[in-house]
């Protein structure tokens, strides 16, 4: 049986617009495909992976960058905007496109002029078990508030490594208003493994922690860090009411 005309334009018609549906449904398909996309933060002038936070198309909840480990983040097809931020760094912003796998992004250290100790940040750190920092007029200034009966803290995975070899020191005041259980005030713990840092210039209570008294302003607690730091820090309480708690950090 032969087909007339008006019938073979409207298959041919049909078939276009099946294959026009198909390739359509396909390029949605693959734009909407995902893909696991490594990114690290390179110290430009050493080479060394560092920690920091990624925020990924303006996203306010940021990624974290272990060193330690290869953090991957998902993306769709097409051009993206990263903002990468450090502790010592100065913050960076690229655009790249998907296709790149991995992406390092080099960090320049900011240079630090000083004749003394130099601040160390205490803004961004990670609280657990309801403890409350608040931040000071400077960055290295932070107010402690909390009540538990056992442990409670903060900590950073992102300190910079900077401080491999040197020395921290903090300050710590007002510390009458708080009750420290035993008169146990805090204890300092590095590196993934939560290891215990031992101060150089005071003796411990109870074993680990730092007793509850004022430091004199012009003699800080000093500790060393170990030339084996990855990046963690933390401060540790237990069973105590916190009230206004300050502490001041610096590192020379």
């Amino acid at each position: 049986m032969r087909l007339g005309k008006n019938k073979i334009i409207q298959i041919i018609v049909a078939i276009i617009g099946a294959m026009g549906f198909i390739i359509g449904t396909w390029l949605m398909i693959r734009a909407n495909q995902s893909t696991k996309t490594f990114i690290y933060l390179i110290n430009t002038e050493t080479r060394e992976n560092i920690p920091g936070e990624v925020y990924i198309d303006g996203d306010k909840n940021p990624t974290t960058i272990d060193p330690e480990i290869d953090t991957s983040i998902t993306l769709k097809r097409g051009s993206h905007t990263i903002y990468a931020r450090s502790a010592g760094y100065h913050p960076k912003e690229i655009t790249f496109d998907r296709g790149q796998n991995p992406i390092s992004i080099n960090m320049d250290q900011i240079a630090v002029i000083t004749t003394g100790p130099a601040p160390l940040s205490l803004v961004g750190w990670n609280v657990w078990n309801g403890l409350k920092l608040t931040e000071g007029a400077i960055d290295n200034e932070i107010t402690v508030n909390g009540t538990f009966e056992d442990a409670a803290g903060f900590n950073s995975i992102t300190v910079n490594t900077v401080l491999r070899g040197k020395t921290l020191i903090l300050y710590f005041s007002n510390t009458q208003a708080s009750n420290f259980s035993l008169k146990r005030m805090v204890k300092l713990t590095y590196n993934r493994g939560d290891i215990l840092l031992y101060p150089t210039n005071v003796s411990f209570l109870h074993g680990e922690y730092l007793p509850e008294e004022d430091t004199p302003p012009d003699k800080g607690i000093e500790f060393v860090i170990p030339d084996d730091f990855d990046g963690k820090l933390g401060f540790v309480f237990y069973d105590a009411v916190i009230t206004d708690l300050k502490i001041t950090a610096y590192y020379k």
